[in-house]
């Protein structure tokens, strides 16, 4: 199972919820459930800065076509950035599909993400 948000309490109470409902479905068919920790990483929000040059990059190289996105995504970003500045940039997935095995990105749009991150991460270094 997946689940997404940027708020801890929010993540702790889906945990809950979905650890209860196993349990109440496990009872009513006679067996038993037994669930992990689900969680381990806490939201990490991500660099002002890195975002605010992501933005103006992602603005002058697609004006129009672009977005602000906020990201529960509890991976790498999140463990990276309790130990320095990080962000995040997303291109879009074919369909909208995302963590699926069939998820995949126009080419184009993954150069133009690169294109993206290069004028940012010159800005930042400028």
């Amino acid at each position: 199972m997946q689940w997404r948000d940027a708020d801890a309490g929010r993540l702790a109470r889906m945990e809950a919820t979905i650890k209860g409902t196993a349990q109440e479905i496990a009872a009513s068919h006679s067996v038993r459930v037994k669930l992990g920790p689900v969680m381990g990483i806490e939201p990490a929000a991500m660099d002002a800065r890195i975002q605010a040059e992501l933005s103006k990059a992602a603005e002058a190289l697609a004006p129009g076509k672009w977005q602000k996105m906020p990201s529960g995504a509890l991976h790498d970003a999140a463990n990276l950035a309790t130990v320095m500045p990080a962000g995040m940039l997303f291109v879009p997935s074919i369909g909208g599909i995302s963590h699926a095995y069939d998820e995949d990105t126009e080419e184009a749009d993954l150069v133009l993400g690169l294109q993206v991150l290069n004028r940012a991460a010159r800005a930042l270094a400028g």
